[in-house]
């Protein structure tokens, strides 16, 4: 106990010594971030060391809000133009991390308490703070800076700043209005209180106002998302808009700043189908947006990377069902529409238009972003684009597929799902030893096997378990990695699946999987029934030639032990089964039924007898002496089954003849 209280007196230490560091006057810009990415590595607890009880007690959050209102001009503080993107970055990811709504509730109330104290000072500098503080907020846990927004005086003042003729405040309360109107609600009251003021900042002189104010523009017309009958502005407007965007975007003599605030505001504006079509026609364009995703800081990079899920219409989709829309339309409700320019194939145009203009390198270069939400933005395009066969290849070319792995594992869930389902794609098509060379073939292992979750997608289980078959070729190494993770069970859950593409998929891999040692003595020293089930499967020929191909196969291996023929010899219609095999047509089927037949003939003579008293007899005779090139294997293994029935005495060798 004793030892314990010392600890957590040195842990409060520490951090005491970390927030008092992190509003020093005397550091620098850049050691202010460092100190800032360490708050980052210590407090949370699912990525840190759970420091966040002792960050909350020393006040950690207004100390990040002190930092996060700071703009250059008005501040002793040294801080660089990236600062208040990584305050906004350890807020969100704090906030993300916090377990119960008591925690939740305390974050909100040190950040309100820190924002309404600065918006009840008389002087004009600590209202200018307070927006920048809400700004820093909403580009963090938007909730709580939404929470904030709704407190009484704050809309107000930010358009009184952006109504002022200093140049400070206009562009201080644009950024807070476009952080802002995020939500359709908010949306709805800045355009009937503040449009007029965003179209005078609009017309203003100065490059940095027009194109924030563009921006902000641009945000509140998207207001009705993808929707085609709710957009917010007229007809054109939106393409209007765009092109004063891409102004300042493919003009290189325009500064960082500017081009950073015209990506944001395509951001916004390429959910409009339109200006879709219109950015991936612009080769020009494409490029500006790959050379500056290679320069953006942290909340330029976020940007970026929505205008690539736009364009590729990478987000989520809520389909609605046709007795949905009915009901909606009879009780006159609005029904949101797709616009035309959003079907399957005007996205795969942009996609190949994209993918033709290096998106694959730009997207690896953002992955560099620590921001968890950034990451599912771009594991959702990398799952896009994945979709086309066509393009894995480059995916593999290009790097993707060595950044895609992180992403497995440090994203969100729903980010780490479409990382792995994007690289079980990759696996599918491409050789495995050449997409993942090295240890990255096992590192795939557990990523893909997360993939067999029954609350995965269908088709996330079938093509993990495509790829996990294909993985599991490679090597010796490669398989035991599968075994201890749990592979086997997971696996084997979906041999009993009822969709007919998945358990083939499930069979065709534990196929595979049937190479080690471990693998056959589970199927043959328990008692179990799954050398029944792959026997059952072995008579699908009729519905499915692949999942009875794959079933033979794992037969034919396990009956070269004298319990997997016991096994077999179980199943009342064991010989019906082979006999429906041996003479099937297909080659293959016919050959690797044949090995099964002898090995069993070959270990029973009960069951060599049984071959010998029926049909089979003749059939293998017939079998034996077949001149077809595509028989040549089955007739050598007729032949064995045939000798295994002399070793019995069962026939004569003049009979086998």
């Amino acid at each position: 106990m004793i030892r314990l209280n010392a600890n957590i007196q040195a842990v409060g230490s520490i951090m005491k010594a970390i927030i008092l560091t992190l509003t020093d006057t005397k550091l620098s810009g850049f050691g202010r971030d460092a100190v800032i990415d360490l708050i980052l590595k210590l407090v949370p607890r699912t990525t840190g060391i759970d420091w966040i009880r002792r960050f909350f007690d020393e006040k950690g959050i207004s100390a990040l809000l002190k930092i996060g209102g700071c703009i250059q001009e008005l501040t002793d503080l040294k801080i660089t133009s990236d600062t208040r993107g990584h305050v906004a970055l350890a807020l969100n990811n704090i906030y993300m991390d916090l377990e119960s709504d008591k925690e939740r509730a305390l974050f909100r109330e040190q950040c309100e308490n820190y924002t309404v104290t600065l918006l009840d000072k008389d002087d004009f500098d600590s209202k200018i703070q307070c927006v920048v503080a809400l700004t820093t907020l909403l580009q963090g846990p938007f909730d709580v800076g939404n929470h904030i927004m709704g407190t009484k005086g704050m809309l107000e003042i930010m358009l009184v700043m952006a109504g002022s003729e200093e140049v400070l405040p206009q562009k201080i309360a644009v950024e807070a209005i476009i952080q802002a109107s995020t939500k359709p609600d908010k949306s709805k009251a800045i355009l009937e209180l503040g449009m007029p003021i965003l179209k005078k900042l609009f017309q203003s002189k100065d490059d940095h106002i027009k194109v924030r104010a563009l921006a902000a523009l641009c945000k509140t017309g998207s207001s009705g998302g993808t929707d085609a009958a709710g957009k917010a502005m007229a007809d054109g407007s939106t393409v209007k808009l765009a092109n004063y965007c891409l102004k300042y975007l493919k003009n290189p003599d325009k500064d960082m700043d500017l081009r950073k605030w015209a990506a944001e505001g395509l951001a916004y504006l390429t959910l409009d189908a339109d200006v879709k079509e219109k950015l991936c026609e612009d080769t020009e364009a494409i490029q500006a947006i790959v050379e500056l995703s290679k320069k953006a800081d942290e909340l330029g990079i976020y940007g970026i990377a929505t205008i690539f899920v736009n364009l590729t219409n990478s987000y989520d989709k809520k389909e609605i069902m046709p007795e949905l829309k009915e009901l909606a339309k009879f009780s006159k409700q609005h029904v949101p529409e797709e616009a035309e320019k959003d079907q399957r194939e005007y996205i795969q145009k942009r996609v190949d238009s994209l993918v033709k203009n290096n998106i694959i390198s730009a997207l690896v270069g953002l992955t560099k972003t620590q921001s968890m939400t950034t990451k599912e933005l771009i594991a959702r395009v990398f799952f896009t684009v994945t979709d086309s066969k066509e393009h894995r290849g480059v995916i593999v070319q290009q790097g993707a597929a060595k950044v895609l792995l992180p992403l497995t594992s440090e994203c969100t869930d729903e980010g780490k799902v479409l990382a792995a389902h994007a690289l079980a794609r990759v696996a599918i098509t491409t050789n495995p030893e050449i997409a993942f060379p090295g240890q990255r073939c096992c590192e795939l292992v557990r990523p893909l096997l997360a993939l067999l979750h029954p609350e995965c997608e269908g088709l996330a289980n079938f093509e993990s378990l495509m790829a996990i078959t294909n993985l599991l070729t490679v090597s010796e190494s490669v398989r035991q990695r599968v075994l201890k993770e749990g592979g086997f069970a997971k696996i084997e859950h979906w041999c009993y699946e009822e969709h007919e593409m998945i358990k083939r998929s499930a069979v065709q891999c534990m196929l595979n999987l049937l190479q080690c040692e471990e693998v056959q003595k589970l199927f043959l020293t328990t008692e179990t029934d799954r050398v029944k089930l792959m026997l059952l499967y072995c008579g699908e020929h009729e519905d499915d030639m692949e999942l009875a191909l794959a079933a033979t196969a794992a037969t034919a291996i396990l009956s070269h032990e004298e319990s997997g023929t016991q096994k077999i010899m179980q199943v009342k219609s064991w010989l019906d089964i082979l006999k429906d095999i041996v003479v099937h047509d297909h080659s293959e089927l016919q050959y690797r039924g044949l090995i099964t037949l002898a090995n069993v003939m070959e270990k029973d003579k009960e069951a060599a007898t049984k071959v010998v008293e029926g049909e089979l007899l003749e059939t293998l005779i017939a079998i034996s002496q077949l001149e077809d090139f595509l028989r040549i294997k089955a007739k050598k293994e007729a032949i064995r089954a045939l000798a295994a029935a002399q070793k019995w005495e069962l026939i004569k060798p003049a009979e086998a003849k």
